[in-house]
């Protein structure tokens, strides 16, 4: 990104490692959260032990402290900031709360009474950095979002903190000394619990569920090329209590029977199935380009491929190879300004043999679906991942699909950006519904692609069969034969990679309350497309699941442990709703940021509390 700017900006030289200077800036990049807040052994020794009579641990002043290997980083910043030529200092980390909370942190360590400003970056595009040079912003003018960004920081080590040593202590209680168990830890936090949760309850519902069997009526309809046809309730509601009643089931055979009896009173007195063939077009628009989470979800449909492998590739993509943007992103949208370069893109894409064919699509047909893909209000801190039209030889062109990671994700990616720009894909609908008697019955329907649109990017052809459809019509035929088919309803699947993103990612879904759920949607439900990958692994490495994500023992006990204490609000999203549903105020500046961590107080003394006692009531 500083070299980016550097580049926007113009008359830049390098001075020295990771810093630029020019005549009137001096550049210089940091390199994620350089300082954390610190332990409580940090600010007590006490601390350092845990035990119940400590708990809650809730500091009176929270104070940072460097990570231990950027200390070097850190300083030379410092000596740039105190340079008696530098008279202020512009703020362009991300534009988003980390990107804020990651500069306030590092100013605090400088320790400069400079002035400071802000500049706001959403798209990197050599005009937009300019633009947004041109209107900085003092620094005061986001104290709301530097607030939200130091609330949530301070939030998360609160309730962490204290959960994960209340809980284990608590854990501990009933297990031998110097056994293993006695030794474990049991990390609990405002996301990774109710991640766990998802993952548990889903897997006592596969182990408690109970098949029911249940029937469908099959009728067999004559008259040249046989034809099947179910029967089924035109009047038929889904229920959500009930996901498993269709409207072609029965759940009495007796009921079923009779049906069965009836079509067959009827196919003896030769009353035939009289159908009506509607024949229509649906077209399938494209997907959408790539944020983070659809990748990961994407390579773990189709290639098995766990979020934290997704993450590395795309990372190297980005930093080492510079073929993809910035992948920790929870945008499908590019910047309004992006259009020529995204023309760049797909000129340098159409040099590689692989893609030639869908570039000269898009060449010829010009770019598709422009207001869907460009759109700055959809735009967060980064936008959709995408090509850099840079090639790297053996990676872009020339890679192995089935051996290198880097090449299989950069086709995907490719493949996908290619798709958002073209045309739908249209498919042929035929639908036969009709009735025999009272019964209404419904044919197998039956689609065809007539042209394949953006399919044709990933080798689709249109189906021969499509040039000699008939249009729509009414058939009468006659009735063959109804007998009984058979089935059960199957559990819900276990939760693989890509679903459990998925549910992460929608998490607001689960939330009654309408003004907790917006808020959880609008910060793209649990944890960021960033960090999702790293919760995952973490439930892992903690071994709260498997690495098929099946919970262990241990991942059961502590949910058990939680719903005993009827702490619903750390294994479920809403905790993570209602704190982004006040983060947001307090970003507004609608409510003080001393008032949200007093909420926050309170809470994290109550979850302690009740584990408390928990133990005494044992």
């Amino acid at each position: 990104m500083a070299r980016d700017i550097c580049a926007a900006l113009g008359g830049f030289r390098q001075a020295s490692r990771d810093v630029w200077e020019s005549s009137q800036y001096v550049c210089t990049a940091a390199r994620g959260h350089l300082l954390e807040l610190c332990e409580p052994q940090d600010f007590d020794p006490r601390f350092k032990q845990w035990a119940f009579y400590l708990l809650p641990i809730i500091p009176e002043r929270f104070r940072i402290k460097p990570k231990p290997d950027v200390i070097p980083l850190l300083e030379r910043i410092r000596g740039l900031v105190d340079r008696p030529d530098v008279t202020g200092i512009i703020n362009a980390c991300d534009a988003a709360r980390e990107g804020e909370l990651i500069f306030r942190e590092i100013l605090a360590f400088c320790r400069t009474s400079k002035p400071v400003e802000r500049v706001w970056l959403q798209s990197l595009t050599p005009e937009s950095i300019r633009d947004g040079f041109a209107r900085v912003r003092p620094a005061s003018a986001f104290e709301g979002l530097a607030n939200a960004a130091s609330c949530r920081a301070k939030a998360d080590w609160l309730i962490g903190l204290n959960s994960t040593r209340a809980l284990t202590l608590h854990m501990r209680r009933n297990t031998a000394k110097g056994s293993d168990e006695a030794r474990e830890v049991y990390p609990a936090g405002r996301v990774q619990t109710p991640t766990l949760a998802l993952i548990v309850r889903r897997w006592n519902e596969i182990q408690k569920f109970t098949p029911m069997a249940f029937h469908r009526v099959e009728v067999v309809l004559g008259g040249g090329a046989s034809t099947k046809a179910h029967v089924y309730d035109p009047k038929f509601t889904k229920s959500d209590l009930h996901p498993e009643h269709k409207d072609d089931r029965y759940f009495d055979q007796k009921d079923a029977a009779k049906v069965v009896a009836s079509i067959e009173a009827l196919m003896a007195a030769n009353t035939q199935a009289e159908l009506k063939r509607k024949v229509s077009n649906r077209d399938q628009a494209p997907p959408a380009l790539f944020h983070l989470t659809g990748l990961q979800q994407t390579m773990a449909q189709r290639h098995s491929w766990t979020a934290k492998r997704t993450l590395e590739s795309a990372q190297r993509c980005y930093e080492v190879h510079k073929i993809l943007t910035y992948p920790r992103t929870d945008s499908s949208c590019l910047p309004s300004d992006y259009e020529s370069t995204v023309h760049e893109v797909i000129n340098s894409l159409g040099s590689l043999t692989a893609f030639a064919a869908p570039v000269a699509v898009i060449q010829k047909n010009g770019l598709k679906y422009k207001s869907e893909r460009f759109d700055n209000s959809k735009v967060s801190d980064h936008f959709a991942i995408i090509p850099t039209g840079k090639l790297r030889a053996g990676v872009t062109s020339g890679g192995n699909l089935k051996k290198d990671d880097d090449a299989l994700l950069f086709d995907v990616v490719a493949r996908r950006f290619l798709a958002a720009f073209q045309e739908a894909a249209r498919h042929i609908k035929i639908e036969r519904k009709g009735k025999i008697g009272g019964h209404h019955i419904r044919a197998t329907m039956k689609e065809i692609l007539a042209h394949p649109g953006w399919l044709a990017t990933y080798g689709k052809q249109p189906d021969p069969e499509a040039a000699t459809v008939a249009g729509n019509g009414d058939e009468t035929l006659p009735v063959v034969s109804a007998k009984l088919d058979s089935g059960a309803t199957k559990p819900p699947p276990a939760i693989d990679e890509a679903a459990l993103l998925r549910l992460m990612q929608f998490a607001g879904r689960q939330v009654d309350d309408r003004e907790l759920a917006a808020a959880l949607t609008a910060a793209d439900g649990l944890g960021t497309p960033a960090t999702r990958a790293e919760i995952i692994e973490n439930l892992k490495h903690r071994r709260y699941v498997t690495p098929e994500l099946e919970p262990t023992a241990k991942g059961q006990a502590l949910i058990q442990c939680l719903d005993a204490v009827n702490a619903q609000r750390l294994t479920s999203a809403s905790l993570t709703a209602e704190l982004e549903f006040q983060l947001s105020k307090v970003q507004k500046g609608e409510a003080e940021a001393s008032a949200f961590m007093k909420e926050i107080e309170n809470y994290t003394r109550d979850i302690v509390v009740a584990i408390r006692g928990q133990v005494r009531s044992q």
